[in-house]
């Protein structure tokens, strides 16, 4: 929904302004920023570092394939969740090797702590999810 509304909303830019914002050397700097909302969890005594702000392309991402998984059977909803959770973690963190899927998909397999991958999975998102509830409420007042 929110991609066709963006769509929609940059369509209706007319030509000649995009060429201007295209040419705004301050608009190339801001797309080309590099990520300063970063957040930082320490397990196992290893800190990793990840975006506090989903990127767009990672939030369409994961409303997919949760519609999948639900239309999804026992086995197939399992390995896709567990697939999409390594991806999304690899995405959302900055440095290497924790912005790799395969680095989560090996510590999960390889790890004595069970359930080790998801707690990162769950406190990753809900420091997200907190970061995005901040900035509604500052929007507020």
């Amino acid at each position: 929904m929110e991609d066709k509304f963006v769509t929609d909303a940059f369509a209706e830019i007319p030509q000649l302004e995009l060429e201007e914002l295209e040419k705004d050397e301050r608009i190339r700097k801001a797309i080309s920023a590099p990520e300063e909302n970063v957040g930082t969890i320490n397990y196992g005594g290893v800190d990793i570092k990840f975006r506090l702000f989903l990127p767009k392309k990672l939030r369409h991402k994961m409303l997919k394939n949760q519609k999948l998984l639900e239309m999804a059977d026992t086995e197939d909803a399992l390995t896709m969740s567990e697939k999409t959770m390594y991806e999304v973690l690899g995405e959302v963190c900055v440095d290497d090797p924790w912005n790799k899927w395969q680095t989560w998909a090996y510590i999960d397999e390889k790890s004595n702590n069970v359930g080790g991958v998801q707690s990162i999975f769950i406190q990753i998102l809900a420091r997200i999810a907190q970061a995005a509830e901040d900035v509604k409420n500052f929007r507020r007042k």
